[in-house]
């Protein structure tokens, strides 16, 4: 009787079928070798140095990188034009020095919403308003794009250091639906019903539903190399800039907690053989060289528009 006991107890040490364990085993882990930082503006004001935007003997360069990265020691030295001077030459040491470790790994938010769910196929289809259809080229604001940087009156640019990206990449992207198994599918959809039984009878309607299904697409991306600058309607810079998407991860939460899929193209690369991704690297290499067109379709995520995209 005592084996018996100490037998059950063994297994249930080892074996804790509980609900909560079973739900922690179904959770989705992404497994993105590097670390994407989020796009601010001091993580800008060091990537324009690393792709080689900006020039070392061009003082306003220089000061402004201490304006946006070392507030305090620039309201304490710049109208004092000989400690400056030292101030200065210590900036340029220190880009010099350390360039080579400034980030060109990057994320952002693209938002989706979802429609009908498709049991046979097992795809969530994107309502076609945020599908993404072939875009190679994605506008994206800085995190802080409307904060006051340092001493600045009012959120402007700051020359030489644009507070908006206009990544291209190498491939176009496509995404018009997301797989998505019936139990995860079957969770998302109840998730979001509570919010839509919510609403007054008058207010609920199919479209409504669908306003209750977003999801958050959180792209991340390497960039290698400067295009331009450009003034755009608004009266800020642009920077122009290539890169190449490694992957993306969505998330059916404003939180970026509930993973529901994601696509690591660096180790699909890393799966293929050798002269499959040498060809493809050299395509892309020529589209980026000759084939660049102005009018090209490009997805925009600048916060106007994802504003009235997603009321």
């Amino acid at each position: 009787m005592v084996r018996k006991y100490f037998l059950f107890a063994l297994m249930i040490a080892l074996f804790p079928f509980s609900s909560a364990a079973l739900a922690q085993d179904d959770r989705l882990v992404s497994d993105f070798e590097h670390f994407y930082d989020d796009i601010s503006i001091e993580k800008l004001s060091k990537l324009y140095w690393k792709i080689q935007k900006l020039d070392i003997n061009n003082d306003t360069h220089v000061d402004n990188f201490l304006f946006i990265n070392e507030c305090d020691i620039y309201s304490d030295y710049y109208y004092n034009e000989l400690e400056w001077g030292h101030v200065r030459d210590q900036a340029k040491a220190f880009i010099a020095e350390n360039v080579e470790t400034f980030p060109v790994r990057f994320k952002f938010v693209q938002p989706l919403r979802f429609g009908e769910y498709d049991p046979e196929s097992q795809i969530f289809n994107i309502l076609p308003q945020f599908q993404i259809k072939g875009y190679r080229k994605f506008e994206v604001l800085s995190s802080d794009w409307g904060d006051r940087i340092c001493t600045q009156q009012g959120p402007r640019d700051i020359e030489g250091y644009p507070r908006i990206l206009m990544v291209e990449f190498t491939q176009p992207l496509t995404l018009r639906g997301v797989p998505m198994k019936p139990r995860a599918a079957e969770k998302y959809i109840d998730e979001k019903m509570e919010l839509f039984d919510a609403l007054p009878e008058e207010k609920k309607s199919k479209d409504v539903v669908f306003e209750f299904r977003e999801a958050y697409m959180v792209m991340k991306m390497k960039i290698f190399s400067y295009k331009g600058e450009r003034n755009i309607e608004n009266g800020y810079m642009r920077a122009s800039v290539y890169g190449m998407l490694e992957g993306y991860e969505i998330y059916g939460d404003a939180d970026l907690t509930n993973l529901i899929f994601f696509e690591n193209y660096v180790r699909k690369a890393a799966e293929k053989p050798v002269n499959v991704r040498l060809q493809e690297q050299y395509e892309a290499l020529r589209r980026k060289r000759g084939d660049d067109v102005e009018d090209e379709p490009e997805q925009e995520n600048d916060l106007m528009n994802l504003k009235e995209n997603t009321q």
